[in-house]
This record gives structure tokens, sequence and C-alpha cells, in this order.
């Protein structure tokens, strides 16, 4: 077994449990043991920044997290802010488990920098990449607004759906959003005409999946394809304007 491998298989055993017997792949590897020491070390650094009571304050280039907002097998994404600009922004980080696989280091880096060169309306808008102390993390605007999941979750249970209109979606997109302190400005994400609003729930509908069909398509022509689709990953802004995110 190659040394990428042995520390892969050491590394997902180290998040599971941070007092693994590593002298037990020191002794079946010794010829990786120093090398294997040292990267152990680092993954415990990584690990401890990820922690959430350390996660206030903490800086990452030009940006500080503020606090946790997701996670999934590709990135854990926090809210931050960059006081340069006085912006909020969403911080997407490579998992301390991904951090030594040479492949999804690449993939992590390489898609950002195409991402970070699309001009879509409906695609997150991507700032910046970088690596501090080891923790490779990307910076991207930050959506202030509810995911297609959340939508559905509200609605799903309501009688004569059929009779909604846009709005009905607008007043849940402006009840759920968060209001944030007024410490840094928000993206100012596009309008809807107000002649939107009166569309049944069906054109609504309609009108977000081409959307963000033409967002995808747009990507795909670009050479990114998405390959996780599906309604968590596609936020509503608090204009019902649809942002593929992850």
């Amino acid at each position: 077994m190659d040394f990428d491998n042995i520390l892969l298989e050491i590394l997902n055993e180290f998040i599971k449990n941070e007092n693994i017997d590593i002298e037990k792949y020191c002794n079946r590897y010794p010829q990786y043991k120093d090398a294997l020491l040292d990267k152990l070390i680092i993954a415990k650094l990584i690990k401890q920044s990820f922690r959430e009571e350390d996660l206030s304050g903490k800086k990452l280039g030009d940006y500080i997290l503020l606090q946790e907002l997701g996670r999934g097998g590709m990135g854990i994404v926090f809210l931050g802010i960059q006081p340069a600009l006085s912006r909020l922004t969403a911080i997407k980080i490579l998992p301390p488990s991904l951090t030594h696989n040479k492949e999804a280091l690449k993939n992590f880096r390489e898609e950002a920098k195409i991402i970070a060169k699309f001009n879509h309306p409906n695609i997150v808008p991507i700032y910046s990449i970088g690596n501090e102390r080891g923790v490779n993390y990307i910076a991207m605007s930050y959506i202030n607004g509810l995911s297609l999941k959340d939508i559905i979750e509200k609605i799903k249970d309501r009688k004569n759906i059929d009779t909604l209109k846009a709005s009905n979606i607008l007043n849940i997109l402006q009840e759920g959003t968060v209001k944030k302190q007024k410490i840094s400005q928000e993206s100012i994400t596009l309008e809807r005409s107000p002649e939107f609003w009166n569309k049944s729930y069906f054109d609504f509908i309609a009108t977000i999946g081409a959307e963000i069909a033409d967002a995808l398509n747009y990507a795909h022509r670009n050479g990114i394809i998405h390959g996780d689709i599906k309604p968590s990953n596609i936020l509503l802004t608090k204009n019902a304007i649809p942002m593929i995110v992850d």
C-alpha cells in the first residue's frame, strides 16, 4: 500500500477517534514512521481549528469566521466576514479527512478557479481561494435566504396548494430570512418585477426551474458538472432568485 492510501486510512480513523493507536501503524509501516507522525500532528491542529467552540473570531486569510452554517462530505461552510470590504461571506473549507487527499484537494482548488470566472445570476460568485495553517478554503458570496428544501417543508402539508401564488412564497421567504445585524453589507441581489408576484404557484415553480436549468447548462458548457443538484443545494434569495451552491 502506498503512503497516500495509508495516510487516508489513518485520517479516516482519526476523524472518528483522536486517540488512535498510531504506533500500530508505525510498526506496520516503519518506512513511513516519521512522515506519519508529522502528518498526524498537523491533522490534530487542523481538527482543533474545526471545533465549534474555537470558531468565533478565527481568521482565514482576509476573512473572520463567525459561525458554522452546515457541512457535507466535500466541505464545511461557515458564515464569515471580510472586514476590509465590510461584507458577509460564505467560507467553504475542505474537511480535515480530505486535506491530504491529493485528488480531492486538486478538484477543490481547480473547480473553484473555474467557477470564479463564471458570470451568471444564478451561480454564487467566488471571491478567493486560499490555505491558512493547513486549512484549504474558498470564500464566496453569502446568500441570505432559504433553500428549496426549506420551502418544500413549509408548504408540503398545505391544502389547496393550487391556489397559492408567488406572493405566498415571498411571504415565506421574508419570514424565514435571517436578519443579520448591520455589521456588514449583504450582497445586493436581483429584484423581481411586481408582476412576478402575481404568478400562480405552478408558474412560479416553472420559472424557478427554468432559471436553475439555465445555470446548470451554463456551468456544464464551461466545464463544471454539479453532480449533486437537490433542493438543499438551491437557495432562494429574499427576492426568490435561485442560487446554486455546494
